[in-house]
């Protein structure tokens, strides 16, 4: 298989979809985007925006603040995170009168991973299962992982990230169901696209290797990860 692909690292929040992009970097084969793509975000703005010029999209798509950390003090972009402005984005400007917020975030990440030398980039987002015919139209090249994490170890991370006090008690009925679907829906979605779809756990990725799809493999994903469910608070997953 070639080693040329685009990928999304997706899941539900606290599944370490960010942990292991950011351990990505260390394959500099790939293009590792430390910042969520939020596609879903981008998707629902188009018909607000419809009338917004292509060079003032792009710039509000690098240069929007993205947290990170929980106590949200430190905001990066996508213009820092891949040393991006919109004069560097000319061509994208010249060659598209109308495009969509999705369709620009690819061309952005391409012209990232064309600058660095790169076979492809790799970004984490939420909520790809519900976009992902959307962007495989767009970009054809384009893989996912869909990444799990033991379930009691992502959920009780969920309940105690950043505004735990303001949450009610409903919110914990929400994420168990939010991550069952999402989980049926991935199985899904990799019955459809058995080639461009993995689907990981994170506890178990440094024994996946042998199982995994040909794209994941070209990942290297043993040789970074260094998560030991043994030294996990939750040891028995």
């Amino acid at each position: 298989m070639s080693k040329s692909f685009n990928l999304i690292i997706s899941g539900q929040p606290r599944c370490g979809k960010s942990t292991l992009v950011r351990l990505l970097k260390l394959n500099k084969n790939y293009l590792s985007v430390g910042l969520d793509a939020k596609f879903s975000e981008l998707i629902s703005q188009n018909y607000e925006d419809s009338k917004i010029s292509t060079r003032d999209k792009i710039n509000k798509i690098i240069n929007k603040k993205i947290y990170s950390e929980s106590k949200k003090k430190n905001p990066s972009s996508l213009a820092k995170e891949l040393n991006l402005s919109v004069t560097k984005c000319r061509e994208i400007i010249q060659s598209n009168k109308k495009i969509s917020y999705e369709n620009l975030l690819i061309n952005i990440l391409n012209l990232a991973k064309q600058i660095n030398n790169r076979y492809g980039w790799i970004i984490s987002d939420l909520r790809v299962e519900e976009n992902f015919r959307l962007l495989k139209k767009i970009d054809k090249s384009l893989k996912i992982i869909f990444l799990f994490r033991c379930p009691v170890e992502s959920i009780t991370a969920s309940l105690f990230w950043r505004d735990m006090k303001k949450k009610k008690n409903s919110f914990l009925i929400q994420i168990i169901l939010r991550w069952k679907l999402s989980f049926y829906f991935s199985k899904y979605l990799k019955n459809k696209f058995p080639n461009d779809i993995d689907i990981l756990i994170y506890n178990n990725i440094k024994n996946s290797n042998t199982k995994s799809l040909d794209f994941s493999k070209n990942l290297n994903l043993t040789k970074y990860f260094r998560y030991d469910t043994k030294k996990s608070y939750f040891n028995y997953c």
